[in-house]
Parts: C-alpha cells; sequence; structure tokens
C-alpha cells in the first residue's frame, strides 16, 4: 500500500478554462478573428443530450499544428448581467479578473498589440508584473 500525502499533489499547468458568455457568436469572433484562437469543437445534440447548451471548445498551436482537446471553452449564457459601464481590475461585480496569453516573442506581442487596437479593442490597463513587456 502507498503512503498517503501530507497535501495536493502540486500542478504541472491549467489544462483549460470555461467561461459563460452572453453572446456566443460574438464571443467567439473575439476569441478567433480577434486573439486567434480555433474552434475544435461543440456541443452537440444526441439521443440522451437532445438539447445540450450551446457550448465550443477552442484551442490555439500547441507546434507543429498540434491542438489540445481544447485550452478554452465557452458557455452560452444570455441571462448573464450586463458588464459594469466603467472598468477597473479591482472592485467590480465579476468573476474573473484577468486572462494572460502568452506569444511566442516579444515582436509577436507587439503585431498583436497593434492588430488589436485596429479593431477597436481598448487597453484600460498595461502593467509590468514580470512577464509582459
Amino acid at each position: 500500500m502507498a503512503a498517503t500525502q501530507a497535501g495536493p499533489v502540486t500542478p504541472v499547468g491549467l489544462n483549460h478554462v470555461v467561461f459563460n458568455v452572453r453572446d456566443m457568436d460574438e464571443s467567439h469572433a473575439f476569441w478567433t478573428e480577434i486573439l486567434g484562437f480555433k474552434q475544435v469543437g461543440e456541443l452537440k445534440p444526441r439521443p440522451d443530450r437532445p438539447n445540450p447548451p450551446r457550448m465550443r471548445f477552442y484551442s490555439y498551436d500547441h507546434g507543429d499544428g498540434r491542438m489540445s482537446h481544447h485550452d478554452l471553452a465557452l458557455v452560452e449564457n444570455p441571462n448573464l448581467p450586463a458588464p459594469p459601464k466603467d472598468w477597473s481590475m479591482f472592485g467590480m461585480p465579476v468573476a474573473v479578473n484577468h486572462v494572460a496569453i502568452a506569444l511566442p516573442s516579444r515582436e509577436a506581442w507587439l503585431r498583436q498589440l497593434a492588430y488589436m487596437q485596429e479593431k477597436g479593442v481598448t487597453f484600460d490597463r498595461r502593467v509590468e508584473h514580470g512577464m509582459t513587456h
């Protein structure tokens, strides 16, 4: 019999994250057209689940075109409250504070930043905290 461990096993990474979204089409466009993720699946009706929730799965290139089962998933919930009019990183009535996405190089990050600004994405805050440029 194996010895009992004193505490939890430390993870080696984050496998995926799932977000509830008000509008699947708008969110899909943001994650694919603005951030570059690829849709790799979605829930479909089947005999034991004839009316599944609207849910899509997304991944990115993990090297040599390899995609994950999903790194991100979106679940549509049109009943979510509207986002706050004025955004702040702290003290807001929302569950997710922020998401950090890794890019392969500083040059890629600068290209993505310019692309997002061209698409009208606003940046309310930029901060250097040991992993950003």
